[in-house]
């Protein structure tokens, strides 16, 4: 219904290319392949294995799309894993050989590869993998379930261990990060929420999760001192963090409707976004009591939203909660909130890599063996 020839404020849905873009500009299913950084770019893994960005241009007022890695490289370079995009849009991500490789944007240069570690070969395949931190630093689980990290000192990415080596407290589901403090938080073999924080060393904690945390991959997300996480029941839970102990609050939601079937994010205003259990994007927020009680709804209409509007996969979103999404048809898909009816998009803050600030840890030379 309209009102004067306009909407009603609400979520619009949109594509960044079209639903007809090439098949070849689709994105690989996994829910951590695709990633939203500086300037609202969205980069991610193609069905192909190889990196592929959208990002907007301001002269044209649209989105283009463009290849990051090269076709002439050898296969080697191909993602085989999830990727994690730092400050400058450097992107990270596990490849072929299981060796950390790293994509960084030179003005003059375009996209530049390179290895970040040249005798680190034991990232783990599993989905939630790789993150990266405050100062491009770099956190991994290994092959053997434990964290690494490699962080960016004299020019390179040097090694270090974050796991004890206590068996009970190895990796078993996802792996978050708070980025401005490179805390670590994850699913345990106990299906507890287990936390790795800085403190003259890295220290280990386990906060106590009455639900178990399901072993499904993007189960966990963080918002400085707010933890969400999926249970075993498929619904959402609520950790918190009150002076410095992170305490269990309880479920949020309580109808079947509003279950999860995939990977949740919180974005801005602790605003949470997820794949329902319909393969609709759903949606908490805070509602007005001082309880932190939070409402649920769908972004669109719930099931009047059409099928080719579905979620499959991996969900981003940028300022103002503009949510991207890969859809059931392997296309990026857009929501955003239209608070004036005219179904016009908010674009401001989105712009290419000419207007982002060079990243910070792009090698200083070359590693020997390696372009």
């Amino acid at each position: 219904m309209t009102l004067n020839g306009l909407s009603p404020p609400g979520w619009r849905h949109g594509w960044i290319e079209g639903w007809n873009a090439p098949v070849s500009h689709s994105v690989d299913i996994g829910n951590k392949s695709l990633e939203v950084g500086e300037g609202g770019q969205i980069f991610y893994r193609g069905i192909n294995n190889r990196l592929q960005q959208y990002y907007w241009s301001i002269t044209d007022q649209q989105w283009k799309h463009a290849w990051i890695s090269d076709w002439t490289g050898s296969s080697d370079k191909l993602i085989d894993g999830d990727l994690a995009v730092g400050a400058g849009n450097q992107i990270f991500y596990r490849g072929m050989d299981g060796k950390m490789q790293t994509y960084f944007w030179q003005p003059t240069v375009n996209w530049t590869h390179d290895y970040i570690h040249d005798q680190v070969n034991n990232i783990s395949p599993k989905c939630g993998a790789v993150l990266v931190g405050d100062g491009n630093q770099i956190f991994y689980r290994g092959t053997d379930d434990r964290i690494h990290t490699l962080y960016f000192s004299g020019g390179q990415y040097q090694y270090a261990w974050v796991s004890d080596w206590d068996e009970n407290n190895l990796v078993d589901g996802d792996l978050v990060i708070d980025p401005s403090t490179n805390q670590l938080f994850y699913r345990g073999k106990d299906k507890k929420m287990h936390h790795y924080f800085w403190d003259n060393g890295w220290q280990h904690t386990t906060i106590p999760t009455p639900e178990n945390i399901s072993e499904e991959c993007g189960a966990i997300t963080i918002d400085s001192e707010l933890l969400f996480y999926r249970g075993i029941d498929d619904n959402i839970h609520q950790i918190v963090k009150m002076e410095q102990t992170w305490i269990y609050l309880g479920m949020i939601g309580e109808t079947n409707s509003a279950k999860v079937g995939g990977a949740i994010q919180v974005g801005e205003n602790n605003r949470i976004f997820y794949r329902g259990i319909d393969s609709k994007v759903h949606t908490y927020y805070p509602g007005a009591s001082i309880d932190g009680n939070y409402v649920h709804d769908w972004i669109e209409a719930s099931w009047q939203a059409p099928i080719i509007h579905n979620i499959n996969g991996a969900l981003g979103f940028t300022a103002g909660n503009q949510i991207f999404y890969r859809g059931v048809n392997g296309r990026v898909n857009n929501y955003y909130w239209d608070e004036t009816g005219l179904r016009a998009k908010n674009n401001e803050g989105l712009y290419g890599m000419e207007e982002v600030y060079p990243s910070p840890t792009t090698p200083q030379k070359t590693i020997p063996g390696h372009d």
